[in-house]
């Protein structure tokens, strides 16, 4: 019997590695075939100091069954080099590359066109997720599926956050929907989408919405018909690194851009658009005078939902807003509403006061609860705190 010892080893041995290697065939066949729940799609430009905190904060996610996509837009530095390691470690990151630098919506664009997942999730390379968001952004867009694209709160980069154990609870869409007509409504890398929505539609980030391509894409699925929200949980710790690789003029850029997009979508709605109400730095003031127009063209035109315009019009805006201040404090923005000469409170709740001073300048108040208080007006009439009076 010994001498069928060794052959008989070497025919296990083979066998062994036989069922081995086509395991591994079959494995990498199904890898093939397998159309992952989720794909994150990113782009990054000469971030190879930095991205490596935004992967693992993708790979680390508790759901599991999601393709990474990083569109890498024509780095100089090592960036590239560093993608291809991380995808050498794990198969679920899929490195493209741009020959040259072609930008943002260039870049998500094609990450898109590449995506195999139902959810498309966006991400920033100077951001990090917070480890259970796919699993808890996913379970929302199950739970409700009229919604087809779906931000999240977000942290600053020393945050903190718990885990949620609770069903997700979401923004009304119709309150989401108004917000878009005075902000982007929704922080970008927070987003979560349908698309089978955006194929259907042929919606892609539009190449003249340079910096403010979040906007634009929003406001075409609101064109488009679809719902958008906002899950009630912080998610995503925003600005790891933030401000890195941003042209001199980008904000006057992404600022003149939003204005064209919001003159589009309040265009939908009446005839005449006042542009010096536009941009989305304005405050709750020039807010009010925008509601105030939505509210009467939204009464032929129907486009978004009267009822809770009118409540937040309501909510945040004086009846006789040209007779209110608006004060800028050092904890709270709101509205100093006069009841008489000598008596004011805040629009926002019943703190009240008594006018001490009131030139052309300078407003003195002395609080029922917290003591004396100076502002100072500026050129635009809002009054800003200054100091604490003994």
């Amino acid at each position: 019997m010994k001498k069928f010892k060794t052959p008989l080893l070497l025919m296990m041995a083979a066998c062994l590695g036989y069922a081995t290697s086509h395991y591994q065939l079959f494995s990498k066949i199904g890898d093939l075939f397998h159309t992952p729940k989720i794909s994150v799609v990113m782009s990054t430009y000469n971030r190879a100091n930095i991205v490596g905190e935004a992967i693992e904060s993708v790979l680390n996610q508790t759901e599991p069954d999601f393709e990474f996509i990083i569109i890498d837009d024509g780095s100089k530095d090592n960036t590239f080099e560093t993608l291809k390691e991380y995808a050498r470690k794990d198969k679920r990151i899929k490195v493209l590359r741009n020959e040259t630098n072609k930008g943002l919506i260039y870049s998500l664009n094609r990450g898109l066109d590449e995506a195999k997942g139902e959810l498309i999730a966006r991400m920033d390379d100077d951001d990090a997720m917070i480890p259970w968001r796919l699993e808890r952004q996913a379970l929302a867009m199950e739970l409700y599926p009229t919604i087809v694209l779906m931000g999240t709160r977000i942290l600053g980069a020393e945050g903190q956050t718990t885990q949620k154990t609770t069903l997700p609870i979401i923004e009304d869409p119709n309150i989401t929907q108004i917000n878009t007509y005075t902000s982007s409504g929704l922080a970008h890398p927070t987003v979560m989408f349908r698309k089978e929505f955006l194929n259907k539609h042929n919606i892609r980030y539009r190449a003249d919405n340079l910096y403010a391509e979040d906007c634009g894409l929003y406001a075409d699925i609101l064109n488009a018909g679809g719902k958008i929200s906002t899950l009630q949980e912080h998610l995503l710790r925003y600005g790891v690194k933030k401000n890195l690789n941003k042209p001199n003029r980008y904000g006057y850029i992404q600022y003149d851009t939003f204005k064209k997009i919001q003159k589009e979508k309040l265009s939908r709605l009446m005839e005449y658009v006042d542009e010096s109400l536009l941009g989305h730095s304005r405050e709750t003031p020039t807010k009010c005078k925008i509601w105030a127009q939505m509210i009467e063209a939204n009464k032929t035109k129907n486009i978004v939902n009267q009822k809770t315009l009118e409540d937040i019009h309501s909510k945040h805006c004086p009846v006789n807003i040209d007779n209110a201040i608006w004060v800028k404090h050092k904890f709270w923005d709101d509205f100093f509403i006069f009841d008489d000469k000598k008596h004011i409170h805040r629009y926002s709740n019943n703190d009240a006061a008594t006018v001490v001073k009131n030139t052309s300048d300078t407003l003195i108040i002395d609080w029922d609860k917290y003591g004396t208080e100076e502002f100072k007006k500026d050129s635009s009439n809002k009054y800003t705190f200054v100091k604490e009076v003994e």
